[in-house]
């Protein structure tokens, strides 16, 4: 029989929907959200719920928690929800539902690095204690809390991915790829500048296609003009489509990010396309992906960056090479069901302690 599932978060975006209609298969799923649209195509069912602010506790939601999360097996809980769910959750599900907190686990931001000293520790160390089950991103956090002596046997990975729709048709792999968001904190004028000094020093090297629209298009657009690269780099603007985005790239040899390693890492590898990055990028542990000069690059400092453009051009089957083996990996161990299974197995672990307890 189907658990009942409620997962809460701020939002759904697009690119959740297929995990999340992937998980309707094996669960009976409700997803409540509070702001954003409806999400298109979902086959879970998508209930909007009113917040408002209460002085010296916050937001909190209309009608409460314990009307929100009556009548579910399971409550999973997004770490982007109010701070208050997080200790009103832990005292409801004594009464009646297993309860899993899911997300990055560690301190990441665009202004903190991946687990940084950043005084965070104790609101992770409360989820901990509060679930019956916490379930990551990645197999860092999983490692690190078990080391520290938390319970092994509640941690659990659902590895952080993304859908990706192949185009098989044959294209020469000749083109460069970025794709995300245009603002300050993906690093755009180290792309730019060590990309301008490959160019200058070879003349074949792949062309630079921007996928994305933001504050800094605008800047960045005249950047390029301004010093002659206007035939070298290719603004598309914001792609969405999963199809359209395929064909970009079925033609790339590589797809890149300075300063930021995210989901585009996994969208990257599940088309065959290796992934380069600084080595110390702003994560949500999606970097931990790549095994540098296995199915990508992790350089050092800003001129490896350039070092890498010209060795892409000049060893250009090297890099073929890497993106058979990031999609190899994405295939092995990064799947849509790959995610999946981690948030079911978190769920039966989770009902299992609801049911210890129901039992007393």
């Amino acid at each position: 029989m189907k658990r009942k599932v409620l997962l809460i978060q701020q939002a759904i975006p697009s690119y959740r929907v297929p995990i999340f209609n992937l998980l309707t298969e094996s669960a009976d799923l409700t997803v409540a959200y509070e702001s954003g649209a409806a999400p298109e195509g979902a086959a879970f069912e998508a209930k909007k719920v009113e917040t408002f602010h209460i002085p010296r506790i916050g937001k909190v939601y209309r009608g409460g928690l314990k009307q929100l999360t009556n009548g579910y097996d399971v409550v999973i809980n997004s770490y982007d929800t109010p701070v208050y769910a997080v200790r009103r959750l832990s005292r409801l599900k004594r009464r009646g539902f297993g309860l899993v907190h899911w997300g990055i686990g560690v301190s990441a931001s665009y202004t903190s690095r991946y687990d940084s000293d950043d005084g965070s520790g104790a609101f992770y160390r409360s989820i901990l204690k509060a679930s019956d089950a916490c379930l990551f991103y990645s197999a860092y956090p999983a490692e690190k809390y078990a080391a520290q002596g938390w319970p092994k046997e509640k941690l659990f990975v659902a590895p952080n991915t993304v859908r990706v729709i192949q185009d098989d048709t044959p294209r020469k792999r000749d083109t460069l790829l970025f794709l995300g968001s245009l603002y300050p904190q993906k690093g755009f004028d180290e792309l730019l500048e060590q990309f301008e000094l490959a160019c200058r020093e070879n003349g074949r090297v792949p062309k630079l296609i921007l996928i994305g629209d933001g504050s800094e298009r605008e800047r960045i657009e005249a950047w390029v003009k301004a010093h002659g690269l206007s035939g070298r780099v290719e603004f598309t603007g914001a792609i969405f489509d999963d199809t359209v985005l395929g064909r970009y790239f079925a033609g790339a040899i590589a797809c890149v990010s300075p300063r930021q390693a995210g989901l585009t890492v996994l969208k990257s590898m599940g088309c065959g396309v290796p992934f380069i990055t600084q080595r110390d990028a702003v994560t949500g542990g999606e970097i931990f992906n790549i095994t540098d000069g296995v199915n990508g690059v992790l350089y050092d400092t800003p001129d490896g960056l350039c070092r890498t453009i010209l060795d892409l051009t000049e060893n250009r089957e090297k890099y073929l090479l890497y993106g058979r083996n990031a999609l190899a990996y994405y295939e092995e161990c990064r799947k849509l069901s790959d995610m999946a299974d981690g948030f079911l197995a978190a769920i039966e672990y989770a009902h299992s302690k609801f049911r210890e307890r129901s039992v007393r």
